[in-house]
């Protein structure tokens, strides 16, 4: 159910929400003052290959993730986290997981990736900092890359405006 209230609330509500080997619940309420916005929402795909049709492209793995919405202090607070298995597409396979908590003015992220054989050897990557959604920009405080035995490190932060158009500045 999606609803729209006079007030302006938009209520989400999927009870139950199944296609193939994807399933989907959760209640998300999201009112004008986006600060007082509360709910959750889960999604979990089985077989990524189900959507081979709707992106056009041939995919692998799994998929499951949630998302939890609450009010904190006047501002709205996100918990966010993603979590890839065993996912294949094009050159690409391996493992990937995505955490993010935080106010939307200052969303903290973390991301790992796993990936057995890169071209015939073992890549880590990971990669962490913030997210301010309400002014579109990105900082990205760390990352590091370990390949073929060599170790990639950012030296210092960064950070990615996506306002108008995209610009890149060392912070």
């Amino acid at each position: 159910a999606l609803e729209r209230a006079q007030t302006g609330t938009l209520h989400t509500l999927v009870r139950r929400g199944d296609w193939k080997s994807l399933h989907v619940d959760g209640d998300i309420t999201v009112p004008p003052v986006a600060a007082q916005s509360h709910g959750q929402l889960r999604l979990a795909v089985g077989r990524l290959a189900d959507l081979k049709d709707l992106l056009g492209t041939s995919v692998a793995g799994s998929l499951s993730g949630t998302v939890v919405l609450r009010s904190d202090q006047g501002h709205p607070h996100v918990e966010l986290h993603l979590d890839a298995r065993d996912l294949a597409t094009g050159q690409f396979a391996g493992n990937a997981q995505l955490s993010a908590e935080g106010r939307t003015d200052a969303l903290a992220f973390k991301l790992d990736a796993q990936l057995p054989n890169l071209r015939g050897a073992k890549a880590d990557l990971s990669a962490g900092g913030s997210v301010d959604i309400d002014a579109r920009k990105i900082t990205v405080a760390s990352a590091a890359a370990n390949y073929r035995g060599q170790e990639l490190r950012l030296l210092s932060a960064a950070q990615i405006a996506l306002a108008n158009g995209v610009a890149v500045d060392m912070i």
